[in-house]
């Protein structure tokens, strides 16, 4: 990250467009570019933060009126209540 901003700015760039995978939804690396003085070609940092967390996500598509596929919404739901461990196994270590 810091080098591909140091660059940025050696170079003369105002702006970086991260591309397609890893750093294009890294919202830290949104920030740096940010704090570098340039413009990231892409989601605000804040978005890129709620677009990671899928329960965020989908609470603020439907706070925009959107249709969402039924499902739990709650991380402790999900976290308790999608693959239930038998009890025979629940106290095993491993």
């Amino acid at each position: 990250m810091d080098d591909i901003i140091r660059i940025a700015k050696e170079s003369g760039a105002d702006a970086i467009h991260p591309g397609y995978g890893l750093l294009s939804e890294n919202a830290e690396f949104a920030r740096r570019v940010e704090a570098a003085g340039l413009t990231f070609v892409g989601p605000r940092p804040e978005l890129l933060d709620m677009f990671g967390d899928k329960v965020a996500a989908k609470r603020a598509a439907v706070k925009a009126g959107l249709q969402t596929i039924p499902g739990m919404t709650e991380r402790r739901a999900i976290l308790t209540k999608s693959w239930p461990l038998p009890k025979s196994t629940a106290s095993r270590s491993c």
